[in-house]
């Protein structure tokens, strides 16, 4: 029974990653690239429900290929789909790697504030038995938004309009995000997910 079970996950990833994007809308992919505990799970949720195929965290992405420094095998998983949160996609060392193997994707930076962000965060380090700086963590908090923010808005380098800086945090949902991906609003409300 349980080999049967595993044939057919195995087989529904294999489907999943050779079917063609449903429709074309005028850009590559969309990439959600919040830090941590800024509602990146939430925000690909939201992408899924307006109909991306959608890749969230992958352990074996993540341990396999990032850290191994293996971004070509990144890259050849991305082209199997139109959406991505969380880690490595949103590692900022790689804005650089997507914008330049997807030209014309959308990016979203997830903001929230940081008071609440360091609650969320501590919490998430103590139910997951991990040792951690407080200091540490807010500094690459902070150094992420600025680098991506620097990355997109910076110099006149032309990449404004591919970003958006939201927070579903602090309430905003698809009134914000459907206009910047051309897609239709749904007639529901924004996932609020909590990992």
């Amino acid at each position: 029974m349980n080999i049967v079970k595993s044939t057919k996950q195995s087989i529904k990833r294999k489907l999943n990653r050779i079917k063609k994007p449903k429709q074309n809308r005028g850009y590559n992919k969309v990439f959600c690239i919040g830090w941590l505990k800024t509602g990146t799970t939430s925000m690909g949720r939201a992408l899924e429900v307006l109909g991306f195929k959608h890749c969230g965290w992958d352990p074996k992405i993540w341990r396999d290929y990032y850290r191994n420094r293996k971004i070509e095998k990144i890259i050849e998983h991305g082209r199997y789909f139109e959406s991505f949160d969380d880690l490595p996609w949103n590692k900022y060392e790689m804005l650089d790697t997507l914008n330049l193997s997807f030209p014309d994707s959308k990016f979203i930076l997830l903001e929230r504030k940081k008071s609440s962000w360091k609650k969320s965060i501590v919490s998430f380090r103590k139910r997951n038995g991990e040792d951690f700086e407080i200091a540490k963590e807010v500094e690459y908090f902070e150094q992420h938004e600025r680098y991506v923010k620097d990355y997109f808005l910076g110099g006149g380098n032309g990449r404004e309009d591919q970003l958006l800086t939201m927070s579903v945090c602090d309430g905003e949902g698809f009134e914000t995000l459907c206009p910047f991906l051309n897609v239709e609003e749904p007639d529901r409300a924004f996932p609020h997910i909590s990992p």
